[in-house]
């Protein structure tokens, strides 16, 4: 049996106000939630490191183990700093294994620490981990209240938002493999934003885009993808019986193919513009974005984001090996070279840190006259 998933059948589906508003194409707003400094210390192996001057559309470039990956990551995870939860978010464990202690996975010298200016105003983030250890008792003694049906604490999340304590009144709890995790209850939700790693393209974006259908707005997500692939007629979320769902798109000339089977660009497309619709007035964060793509199509690609960022008011953070991809976004940018940045990353080795130069402007144009390598 196949049948189209309906809006009833997707019960996880985020249906706030901010979700529900009707996606008009009106004039883009102040850019109040986009970021426009960072400076990281003490996430992954990034050291400390600070990027300023951070435009509409940023790429993030360098070598191999150059920190590209951990500074979106840490650009993701400062723009979601109110929920306490992201530090266990599925697409920041690369080992795809659960952890205990976030900071110990995460972070450096037992701590994360974040400050940047968003929106004009500047904030912090501090985050530390404290670990609970189980007392022992010899066979004369017993513990208080002994429930053995009950989970064991082993450890507490700490956090200060702009330098101030939250939760010290209430406190959430977390399950983990090894136990329950204690944490700041906090009632403000995750901002509006995607982290698209290499290993969570088309994993969980079904939600997503049954949102876009219910919004309306499903005619014009293929309408953008028609830019690129003129071929597409349709796309649609399928059940096959029991099994998992699956994007079902359908060509102009009536073939239908699982979105899978057409290939890892076609996937790539899809969940990048899938994101950009559901990341309204926020931020979108993809790793190797140029991954699966053709070079003939990365000038579409980039003038589609672009039109869609400019429309929904994304900001966007992309990091890239490739420099057809470099050059295509410079081109895009071509008329206003303001509205992108480039972040070339690299290991000071008289430093032993991972630093940042920036090129932005006029160079960017000079960078694609003369073919320059910023990688």
């Amino acid at each position: 049996m196949v049948c189209m998933m309906t809006i009833a059948q997707t019960p996880h589906l985020d249906v706030s106000q901010d979700n529900l508003q009707p996606q008009t194409k009106a004039k883009s707003r102040t850019p109040t939630n986009h970021l426009e400094e960072l400076e990281v210390d003490g996430y992954r192996g990034l050291g400390k490191l600070s990027i300023k001057n951070i435009a509409k559309t940023n790429l993030i470039v360098g070598k191999n183990a150059s920190g590209k990956t951990s500074l979106l990551e840490a650009i993701w995870l400062f723009y979601n700093r109110c929920n306490p939860r992201t530090l266990w978010h599925v697409d920041l464990s690369r080992s795809g294994y659960d952890y205990t202690n976030p900071i110990a996975e995460l972070g450096q010298e037992d701590a994360i620490r974040m400050e940047g200016v968003q929106g004009g105003n500047r904030h912090s983030y501090l985050a530390t981990f404290q670990a609970f250890h189980a007392r022992q008792y010899t066979s004369k003694q017993k513990a208080p209240n002994p429930n053995p049906d009950a989970p064991q604490v082993v450890g507490r999340l700490h956090v200060q938002l702009d330098r101030k304590k939250i939760g010290t009144e209430s406190m959430d709890s977390l399950h983990t493999r090894k136990g329950l995790v204690m944490l700041p209850n906090s009632d403000r939700l995750d901002m509006p934003s995607k982290l698209l790693l290499h290993n969570s393209f088309l994993r969980s974006d079904f939600g997503r885009f049954t949102r876009i259908i219910k919004q309306g707005n499903k005619k014009s997500l293929i309408d953008k993808l028609q830019l690129i692939l003129p071929l597409l007629n349709d796309v649609d979320i399928i059940v096959e019986d029991d099994q998992e769902p699956y994007i079902l798109g359908t060509t102009k000339t009536g073939e239908r193919l699982r979105l899978e089977d057409v290939g890892g660009g076609m996937i790539r497309l899809f969940d990048c513009l899938v994101a950009l619709y559901t990341s309204r007035n926020g931020i979108l964060c993809i790793d190797e974005i140029e991954s699966g793509l053709h070079y003939t199509i990365l000038q579409k690609f980039w003038d589609t984001l672009r039109l869609l960022s400019e429309e929904l008011n994304v900001q966007i953070f992309a990091a890239t090996h490739s420099q057809e991809c470099i050059n295509a976004a410079i081109k895009t940018y071509k008329d206003r070279p303001t509205d992108i940045g480039i972040y070339a990353m690299y290991h000071n080795t008289d430093e032993g840190r991972i630093e940042s130069v920036r090129y932005g402007g006029d160079e960017l144009n000079a960078i694609n006259d003369m073919n320059v390598d910023v990688r």
